[in-house]
């Protein structure tokens, strides 16, 4: 039913529960003075509310910076980092909303029609703390129905908040052809030891642009985006309980050391705690 796992020291304080009966959706409770993530994305939808503190979740031209009575909502894929700023510890709760969930809510949602928010930092103290109360419902409750319940209609009113767009799009944000073939090699055979080369070959362009283009379009070059993304395949590998060598070398891990040590810089946990 429920994954609950934590980390913790004397500045930093992290845990992550995984609703299975819920699409894996995943809850996280955190409070951090020194931590900082890198740039990293989710392949959820990412809503961050802070209870104290300020929150700095900015990469490049995208300032993402929130504190209590606001919250953050984040597309699959948008890259961000995350980090307390100021002398008050960052407290917060995060909530990783599979996209699968949204089909519940409009018959428009499926696979190639999504809703993209545009408003990403919303000033709305109301909305903010229903986050909190549905965020504590479901961590507590074992009803699945009033689980589903309560979260579909939290999300509608996320929905009204957040400026979704009226014309639903799919995964490719418009994204111009040889970067949409490059990400789309790069899902296809993460599990693999892609080079430059393949990527060259795979879009038509020389390395050096591939590199260029795709950064300019995803926010990460194509080393750490392949290596963000072997860390989201890995996380649903672990809440399928597989084995934490297993899944380093099932998504393209050259050893298991790698593995762990940016598997915790993305996530805040060791891939061990995870699977608990």
């Amino acid at each position: 039913m429920k994954k609950v796992v934590g980390l913790s020291d004397n500045q930093n304080f992290a845990q992550h529960t995984v609703l299975r009966e819920l699409n894996n959706l995943a809850l996280f409770k955190a409070s951090y003075t020194t931590y900082s993530y890198k740039p990293h994305f989710h392949e959820t939808y990412t809503v961050i509310v802070i209870i104290e503190g300020t929150g700095d979740y900015s990469h490049e031209k995208n300032k993402f910076v929130t504190s209590k009575g606001s919250f953050l909502i984040l597309n699959p894929f948008e890259v961000h980092t995350g980090r307390s700023v100021g002398e008050v510890p960052l407290n917060y709760r995060s909530m990783y909303i599979p996209k699968e969930i949204f089909y519940k809510i409009n018959q428009k949602f499926n696979e190639d029609h999504l809703p993209v928010f545009n408003n990403k930092i919303i000033e709305n103290n109301r909305v903010a703390s229903m986050i909190l109360d549905v965020h504590y419902q479901l961590y507590h409750t074992k009803d699945v129905l009033a689980s589903e319940y309560i979260l579909c209609d939290l999300l509608k009113k996320i929905m009204d908040v957040g400026s979704v767009k009226v014309e639903f799009q799919n995964g490719n944000y418009f994204q111009p052809l040889a970067a949409r073939r490059l990400k789309e090699f790069i899902h296809e055979h993460y599990q693999e030891n892609i080079s430059l080369e393949h990527l060259s070959h795979a879009s038509g362009l020389s390395p050096d642009h591939v590199v260029k283009v795709f950064r300019k379009k995803y926010g990460l070059p194509p080393h750490q985006y392949l290596l963000n993304l072997r860390i989201e395949k890995a996380k649903d590998l672990l809440a399928d309980r597989m084995p934490v060598t297993d899944v380093a070398y099932q998504t393209g891990f050259f050893d298991q050391s790698h593995f762990i040590r940016n598997f915790k810089k993305i996530i805040g946990v060791t891939p061990k705690k995870y699977a608990q």
